[in-house]
């Protein structure tokens, strides 16, 4: 197997990487953000990246909160298709404890139903 480029991102640790999606991840919950909406769609993109990244976007930290609170005309949309895979055949939806939905109207209700049923830890507010 090759070694990664010095100077790319995936020679950074495990470690380092967490901390820079932990953060990209948190501005979403930042009130003081402007980018906060964006956080939930870079992270679901980040796991579609490489196979490094779709196993540490399953960090349980990471998948404890997510808002899809954006519109189309933000161009923030993921498909949901790519909802879905983020959260099929991995332990994300399980540790999900928050899950805000506003204006997710993108994403078919059935669809959401069937992911919403496997986070079993999701608290109703």
């Amino acid at each position: 197997m090759m070694s990664a480029d010095p100077s790319s991102i995936l020679s950074l640790s495990d470690e380092t990487l967490l901390m820079i999606f932990k953060y990209i991840h948190s501005s979403l919950y930042d009130k003081n953000s402007s980018s906060s909406t964006l956080a939930t769609r870079d992270l679901i993109r980040l796991s579609q990246t490489c196979s490094k990244f779709r196993q540490l976007t399953e960090d349980k930290e990471l998948c404890r909160r997510f808002a899809f609170s954006w519109s189309v005309e933000e161009g923030a949309v993921v498909s949901f298709l790519s909802f879905v895979h983020f959260f099929k055949d991995t332990p994300r939806a399980g540790w999900v404890t928050s899950l805000d939905v506003t204006d997710a109207y993108w994403i078919p209700s059935e669809l959401l139903k069937d992911v919403a049923v496997q986070m079993v830890n999701l608290k109703v507010s």
